[in-house]
């Protein structure tokens, strides 16, 4: 019960509610918990009734103190290392300043006064009762009527009322001493986010933040708060990187960013995928992640920059980068490129470094259907229209196995177009491996033979065809294959209808190689004889024999942005080649 002659509580009950002191509110708050943690259950029904109003007044006062009374300064102790209790007691309290003068003050001094009405009801009924700390209990009367309580005063037919029998029971939790429930103030605990941690809850909506739970704590990369939220079974947080800007945003978001990495990294994934972009805001009141947010751009990590994003609010956050380009080849780039080599070699590698802890096999079934698939890929597709194009009918109808691997983690698979009795001219060829987590897609077209090619196209079309690749149609052929990579192959050890979290970048590299050396001496082809560059423009490369690009992104995406991120890719990939001549386009 809340001392009646405390000296504290007459403050609260006289001082104006704009400015409070650390301690006063420390004590009210702590006491306005004891009389709802520590109930008692009086058996009279009026001091019944004026316990409950008393408590429920008393927590109301305490809910809008803790959301509408923000910190305003601090003043320093004399102790080294204070502790929670000392830093509140120095603090001094005032309301948010966009609602001073308005209606939540009003209401904050209308809660108050409610709650010293319902107080000094409870105080002056325990009184007549005798029932204060230090005062006798009424005698109890040897009647009781039939619910056990004791009879009301009543007149003994001289005159004389005798006084209320009165008793009452502690109403109590199954613990018998039930734990003290802490108060924790807005950055408390970490000396070092204290005014990172307030500005930013000042300035942000208190009913949407809710109330502080924990201390500043430690959490991997980030210091982090935890707010309870009432009304949402999704918390809030506080969280920053050491001197950097503090953000807020949905526990759920926050559990995203510290598990990314399929949780390898032992929770520092806001090491790898950083903070909320939010936090680079310098309006205060836009350093938040709303709880309906679906998309949230992060600033990025050791990773790079990247995105959470979910498809509704039911389904799970996940991450992916943000397409970033550089000339770096990766560890799987001349996979599967064993003797003999074609003239002209067109592919696109995917890396899925997923991280599942399964190991992904290729069953029957789904070999079967990579099969049938195949004939009606993009891939194949472009096989034929490059024929088609120069007027022949060279189609690429039959799949079959190839010499690079099939078995439970691994299918390979040709398509070859040739004339009869003649090598093959053109090839497609898909690759996939699948070792532990990671999975490796290839898809490629290869110009086996110029000659042979174009021998083929005479055969076919009755007429001499030129046999260099446009722009164009290398822009088409990766294209497909970066279609059949990314879709089509994956689908073959994927059994699931989400794609796993990731356990690192992914990536995407695509590489046009001439590789024949018909004068049995370096150097190779050069490019120009086999693809027509011109309208590239010029170049300070004496020897071009390959473009390669390597891309971090999400492999999979709807065409639309495929080949917008195509197009930014061979624009990039051209340039890092040296020819930066101005208004000149791939594509």
């Amino acid at each position: 019960m809340l001392p009646p002659q405390a000296s504290w509580l007459r403050t609260l009950r006289t001082q104006g509610l704009f400015v409070v002191s650390g301690h006063i509110n420390r004590l009210y708050l702590e006491a306005a918990d004891a009389l709802d943690t520590d109930q008692i259950w009086f058996v009279d029904p009026e001091l019944h009734k004026a316990e409950i109003a008393c408590r429920e007044s008393a927590l109301q006062l305490r809910r809008s103190m803790l959301l509408l009374l923000v910190v305003d300064r601090i003043e320093n102790t004399k102790e080294e290392h204070p502790s929670p209790s000392q830093i509140q007691d120095a603090a001094t309290l005032v309301i948010r300043e966009p609602l001073r003068g308005g209606e939540e003050e009003k209401r904050l001094y209308d809660l108050r006064d409610a709650f010293f009405d319902a107080y000094d009801r409870l105080i002056r009924l325990l009184n007549e009762s005798r029932l204060l700390p230090g005062q006798a209990a009424a005698p109890e009367r040897d009647k009781q009527d039939g619910f056990g309580s004791a009879s009301r005063s009543s007149d003994d037919g001289h005159g004389i009322r005798s006084e209320p029998t009165l008793r009452w029971q502690p109403r109590r939790s199954s613990f018998d001493n039930p734990p003290h429930r802490p108060h924790f103030m807005v950055g408390g605990g970490e000396p070092s986010q204290q005014h990172a941690f307030t500005e930013l809850f000042n300035a942000l909506t208190p009913s949407v933040l809710g109330l502080p739970c924990s201390d500043v704590q430690p959490s991997g990369a980030v210091f982090v708060q935890h707010f309870e939220r009432s009304w949402s079974t999704d918390p809030m947080v506080i969280c920053a990187r050491p001197n950097g800007a503090a953000v807020a945003m949905p526990g759920s978001v926050l559990g995203a960013l510290q598990t990314a990495g399929g949780g390898t990294h032992e929770g520092n994934g806001v090491s790898l995928i950083g903070l909320p972009s939010a936090a680079t805001c310098s309006n205060l009141k836009d350093r938040i992640v709303v709880e309906e947010s679906d998309c949230i751009q992060l600033d990025g990590g050791t990773w790079g920059a990247g995105q959470l994003s979910r498809a509704s609010s039911r389904q799970p956050w996940r991450w992916d980068p943000a397409p970033a380009m550089d000339f770096n080849q990766t560890r799987n780039a001349e996979n599967w490129t064993v003797a003999p080599a074609p003239d002209l070699r067109i592919r696109v590698l995917a890396t899925f470094p997923f991280a599942d802890s399964n190991h992904f096999v290729i069953s029957p079934e789904r070999r079967q259907e990579l099969i049938e698939k195949l004939s009606f890929s993009h891939i194949a597709q472009a096989l034929t229209i490059l024929s088609q194009r120069r007027g022949a009918d060279l189609p690429a109808r039959t799949w079959t196995r190839g010499s690079n691997g099939n078995d439970l983690n691994s299918a390979n698979y040709v398509c070859q177009v040739s004339m009869p009795d003649s090598p093959p001219a053109l090839s497609a060829e898909v690759m996939i491996t699948a070792r532990h987590s990671t999975v490796i897609t290839c898809a490629e077209v290869r110009l086996e033979d110029a000659g042979t090619w174009s021998k083929a196209l005479h055969r076919s079309s009755k007429r001499h065809q030129f046999t260099r690749l446009t722009l164009e149609e290398i822009k088409e052929v990766l294209f497909s294959a970066w279609t059949t990579a990314a879709e089509t192959l994956p689908a073959a050890v994927l059994t699931s209808q989400s794609t796993p979290p990731w356990a690192a970048v992914p990536t995407v590299e695509l590489r046009i190689k001439a590789e024949k050396d018909h004068s049995g001496a370096p150097p190779s082809l050069n490019l120009s004889e086999l693809l027509d560059l011109t309208p590239l423009g010029t170049t300070d490369r004496h020897q071009l024999n390959v473009f390669a690009i390597t891309i971090n992104t999400s492999p999979s995406m709807n065409d639309a942005s495929r080949r917008a991120l195509l197009e930014q890719a061979l624009d990039h990939m051209r340039q890092g080649y040296g020819f930066i001549d101005p208004h000149v386009a791939w594509y």
